[in-house]
């Protein structure tokens, strides 16, 4: 008896409880609290395998240790982020976007169109942590041709090109003729004459 509670040593010598004896307190010596004594050689660890179960860690936890334990190379930074699911190609191609931005690329107007008509809104947490990542190595190593392709691919290409204002030329035909709208070409004098002389 200790504390008021029946110890045995062998679950097998501890008594059954029948008849009207009514509830008593058994335990089975080195037997863990919260684990039945008749259940005691079969599960001798139960408790302590519930005390090893952690909450899930996150993801933006888990990649901001990554990150802080890595050297921050362009190899790294993808091993890191593939091991998360969390590897996308537009983590890269912003950040190299805005440094062919930065470093006066003959692109450069036309990929800032493009940044500017995609901005980042900060709901991707973890998106943002990489690309401030990318963008350090790629500063550092260099754009890969691959990474340099993309950011023109997405970025040049949604900056489409300056739309050319119309001269004051452009209104003459290849005759000199003055050359009115679609519409008032469709009759007239001057579309006839246009006409006569291989000009409309």
């Amino acid at each position: 008896m200790k504390d008021g509670v029946a110890v045995y040593t062998n679950v097998h010598r501890a008594p059954a409880l029948t008849g009207f004896q009514g509830p008593r307190l058994v335990r089975i010596e080195d037997t863990p609290e919260g684990v039945s004594p008749l259940l005691a050689d079969y599960y001798p660890g139960q408790e302590q395998s519930m005390a090893s179960q952690q909450p899930r860690r996150k993801k933006a936890d888990l990649l901001k240790e990554g990150l802080a334990g890595s050297g921050g190379t362009m190899a790294e930074l993808k091993r890191l982020a593939s091991s998360l699911n969390l590897m996308e190609d537009r983590y890269m191609a912003r950040p190299a976007a805005e440094l062919l931005v930065e470093r006066g690329d003959p692109e450069a107007p036309r990929i800032a169109r493009g940044l500017a008509a995609t901005p980042v809104l900060g709901r991707d947490p973890n998106g943002d942590l990489l690309r401030a990542a990318f963008k350090q190595a790629l500063a550092q190593e260099g754009i890969p041709n691959d990474v340099d392709q993309m950011a023109r691919r997405f970025y040049a290409g949604r900056g489409g090109a300056s739309k050319p204002q119309p001269s004051a030329e452009s209104k003459l035909d290849s005759f000199g003729w003055e050359n009115p709208g679609a519409a008032s070409n469709a009759g007239g004098i001057m579309g006839l004459i246009r006409r006569l002389f291989g000009g409309g």
